[in-house]
């Protein structure tokens, strides 16, 4: 037997799993390897005080655990702005895609309230064209566009949603 299995089946010994035959080799181990016999020795003795010792808490460690623990700040959960700036642009991206799939005309009284804005404040009519091609270069016409840009933002706040309940549970566990 090598003295690896040797120490496994000492602590088996000492939690008191070993079947006799294991415990029979070893003995015979020990027996004839001298470091392992030290060792057993050395573990026996540990094991021993540590079952005859009482060990008593220092008077009022309770009271200052629960302070402690009272103390200590609950962490605000660092994702959330994150989070709702993403359904904002999410609610954004599918008002706009349905806009142009059913022609509500939610971005067109919009359009028409940013041209009075424009009319009333005798803006140059280059901004206003660079605007209104903008938007309809970026907002109307590529609706799988924004169907795809959608799905993404939808499945990155699926994983930001899935990491955030990942590391409650790793901090609820530690």
């Amino acid at each position: 037997m090598d003295c690896r299995r040797a120490w496994n089946l000492m602590m088996k010994r000492f939690d008191k799993e070993i079947s006799k035959i294991h415990e029979k080799e070893l003995n015979t181990h020990i027996d004839e390897c001298s470091s392992c016999k030290a060792r057993f020795n050395k573990l026996t003795e540990t094991f021993t005080f540590m079952e005859t010792s009482v060990c008593q808490a220092p008077a009022g460690i309770e009271n200052r655990v629960i302070a402690k623990l009272n103390s200590v700040k609950q962490k605000r959960d660092f994702l959330m702005p994150y989070v709702i700036c993403n359904l904002i642009v999410f609610v954004v991206i599918v008002a706009t895609w349905l806009d142009s799939i059913f022609r509500t005309g939610i971005f067109t009284f919009i359009r028409e309230t940013f041209n009075e804005f424009i009319a009333a404040y005798n803006t140059s009519a280059t901004i206003f064209t660079a605007f209104r091609d903008f938007f309809n270069t970026y907002f109307i016409k590529p609706t799988m566009n924004i169907a795809i840009i959608a799905a993404l933002i939808y499945g990155l706040l699926s994983v930001v949603s899935i990491l955030q309940k990942m590391r409650r549970r790793y901090i609820s566990v530690r």
